[in-house]
């Protein structure tokens, strides 16, 4: 049984034929099942669509300005990783001339991929969602003159 209305059909046909124990036993699998399932909630309200009367420009939590700049996370903790991946995070950058926090986070998503294929539970009656890191490193553009220095 895949659902609790195929379930209540297999019961009801259980009962035609005069097994009255499979039945109950149908009804009951589809009862837990119909519990077990997750509740959608109600969508939430939508404000005015883009382009539309009413709408505005989002604006950066920050209050505004140069959001990249103002959410400046400071030096990477090259102490964070292990004494073999430290020692090539931090040869990397110096033979690549950046900083330490370009090779750094690429060497987090190279051991999350180590972990394997991992799931998440998330509560009762929810399916597991699989693990994943996603990483992307941005900075300014630079000159030619910028790259060596």
């Amino acid at each position: 049984m895949s659902s609790p209305r195929a379930s209540r059909r297999c019961a009801a046909e259980a009962e035609a034929d005069g097994d009255f124990k499979r039945a109950a036993r149908l009804r009951q699998a589809a009862a837990v099942m119909r519990a077990s399932m997750p509740t959608v909630p109600e969508p939430a309200a939508q404000g005015p669509a883009f382009g539309t009367p009413g709408w505005t420009m989002p604006q950066p939590r920050n209050g505004g300005g140069n959001a990249a700049a103002a959410v400046d996370p400071g030096p990477f903790p090259v102490e964070a990783p292990p004494p073999a991946l430290r020692g090539y995070c931090t040869a990397l950058a110096s033979s690549m001339a950046v900083p330490v926090e370009l090779v750094a986070p690429m060497q987090i998503a190279v051991l999350a991929a180590g972990c394997g294929p991992a799931t998440t539970h998330v509560t009762d009656g929810w399916e597991a969602e699989p693990g994943a890191l996603w990483i992307m490193v941005g900075v300014a553009a630079l000159d030619a003159k910028d790259a060596g220095s």
